[in-house]
Parts: C-alpha cells; structure tokens; sequence
C-alpha cells in the first residue's frame, strides 16, 4: 500500500520514565496509612504499602515501571508486549514467574482462585474479567481494577476520556504503593513531554482509529476511549467523538460514509505491515481519502488503552509520523 506511515523502530520509553530514577524513594512509608480507596463500588483498606503484588493483565506492569515498583511484583500473567519497556524493565519482568492462564473472548487473561493463592498477593492489579472479586474477598486479597475498565455503569466514567486520567492514576498507583512524590515527578514530565507537542500541533483535520483481524473491522473508538485526547492533541478531529462509547463496531458502510483524512490502524501481536495488510482486505478500503493521500498510520494498540504513560508516548509516535513526508 503507497505512502503509508508505520511505527518503525518504537520508542522503549519516555526519557522521563528513565529519569525517574534519579527521584526513587524508598516503596513503602508509615506515613498515609491505613488509607481506604473505593475501587469500582468496592471498597479497599489498605494498612500499609503492598508488597506482594499479582497483575494479571500487563497493563499495570507499565504504571509500576513508571513508578519503580516492578520489585514488589511477585506474580503476572497475560500477553506482554515488548516494545513498551526498556531492555531492563524487560529484564526484571521476564524473571518473575509468569502463571498459567485462559484468555478472555477479548483476549484478556483470565486466572483460578486456585492459583492467585498458590503465589499468596496481598493485592491482584486485575480487570474484572480476569478474575471474581468477591472470590479474592473472601480470601482475604485485595484487587484493584483499573477505574476506566469498571464493569457497572455507576462505577464507568462519564467524561469523555482526557489525558488527566493518566496524571489521576498514576498518582492514586503512587498513593497505594506509598511512592506519591515519586508519581508527583513522573507526572510533571508527562506533562511537559505533552505540552510539547500540544504547542507544535496545527490543525490536521478529521481521522479515525481501527482495530482490525483477518475477518474485518474489530473496532472503532469513541470518545471515552484514550484515542480520542490522543487524536486532539495532535490536531486530527476524531469522526466518532460523538459516540458515548470506549469502543464499538461501526459498519463498513459508515467508515466509508466517514471517508476521514487521516486513518489510524491499531494491530497488537503482529508486524505493522501486517496490520495494514489487513486494512488493504476490507473491501472498498483503497477508496478511502486517508488510504488514497497516504495518510495512514499504524499505531500499536498497547501505546493507546487502557489510560498509562504509554498513551502519551502514543501521541508523540503518532506526532512523528504526521511530520514525515507522505
């Protein structure tokens, strides 16, 4: 496909992430505890700092390497991708003991009771699809789900989605872990890093997000998804920030009703090229304005949702490919 743009060789991680170092603290603090924190309707007491933690799902391994708190991971389970950590951060996760798991019908992971207990967490950094809270209730173990995957419609977000979610969680990681002034910098320098951007973006026009598999399109995203702050930021105007929804599959005829100027493929597990391969087999992709001028990226899904630092490195991909020549 002529004049596509792909992610090449991805950025490990932001340079502040790497700075981070230099403002670690020790993890766990006397001071702030016990502290209790309603999670999705549930809610947590915590007497001190967790030490023991089991993340099923990689996605909160990225907040912990934010914050250097990889060390206090005993356990994890799920699909890890590669390109959002540095070779050292690969290093440590590769060498704590990866359990068994079944996937989810949305390829998430999912674990027993049986073996949570079996490497004995005091807290599971989970969706609630991984694994039944009551069950680690019972059991006496804490899970923390991620605020913008709750289930219940009381507990989901009712704001379209910003990059303050990012700043918001990685303080409120920093608040149960005991490492607050450690967040409170990290978070400085995503903002700096997104400000610069934000300030060198012009006006780009319209664009969507695709999620796609060899039978077709798996998704579009909407305004509660971490793509549509991302798009903003970088002056495209998502067609689908009406739609009051993280993710949902639009008909084929409505991409092409759509025809934006700037088309975004996520792919996951698969070389970019790949991904676009797939775009080039929906039929009457090759009529699309975004496919006929060139304008198409190729985004790894991981550097979008859930809200991480990561949705900020996304911005600044998806800010470098805009600047390349078609």
């Amino acid at each position: 496909m002529r004049g596509v743009f792909v992610s090449g060789c991805v950025p490990r991680v932001f340079a502040i992430l790497l700075a981070a170092s230099a403002f670690l603290l020790p993890s766990a603090h006397a001071k702030g505890f016990p502290y209790t924190l309603d999670n999705c309707g549930d809610a947590l007491l915590f007497d001190e700092a967790p030490q023991r933690v089991l993340v099923a799902n990689t996605d909160p391994l990225v907040m912990l390497d934010a914050l250097g708190e990889l060390g206090k991971v005993v356990a994890w389970t799920g699909l890890l991708s590669r390109e959002a950590f540095t070779e050292e951060a690969l290093a440590k996760i590769e060498s704590i003991p990866r359990l068994a798991m079944q996937y989810t019908a949305t390829g998430g992971a999912a674990i027993g009771l049986e073996t949570v207990l079996d490497v004995a967490p005091d807290l599971v950094l989970a969706s609630e699809k991984s694994i039944d809270r009551q069950m680690l209730k019972n059991a006496g173990i804490a899970m923390f789900v991620s605020p913008a995957l709750c289930l219940a419609a009381a507990q989901q977000l009712e704001a379209p989605a910003s990059f303050d979610l990012i700043f918001d969680y990685l303080n409120l990681y920093g608040r149960i872990f005991g490492v607050e002034q450690r967040a409170g910098h990290v978070v400085a320098g995503l903002k700096q890093d997104l400000e610069g951007v934000v300030a060198g973006s012009a006006e780009r026009g319209t664009g969507l997000a695709l999620y796609l598999n060899p039978t077709g399109i798996v998704s579009a995203y909407g305004n509660r998804s971490m793509l549509q702050p991302m798009l903003e930021a970088v002056g495209i105007r998502n067609v689908y920030s009406h739609i009051d929804k993280r993710a949902f599959k639009p008909t084929l005829e409505d991409v092409l009703a759509q025809d934006p100027d700037h088309l975004v493929i996520l792919y996951e597990g698969m070389e970019p090229e790949a991904a676009l391969d797939l775009l080039g087999a929906v039929p009457g992709a090759d009529q699309l304005k975004a496919v006929r001028s060139g304008k198409v990226m190729a985004l790894p899904f991981p550097f979008t949702d859930p809200p991480t630092p990561l949705s900020i490195q996304g911005v600044m991909m998806l800010n470098a490919m805009l600047s390349e020549p078609a």
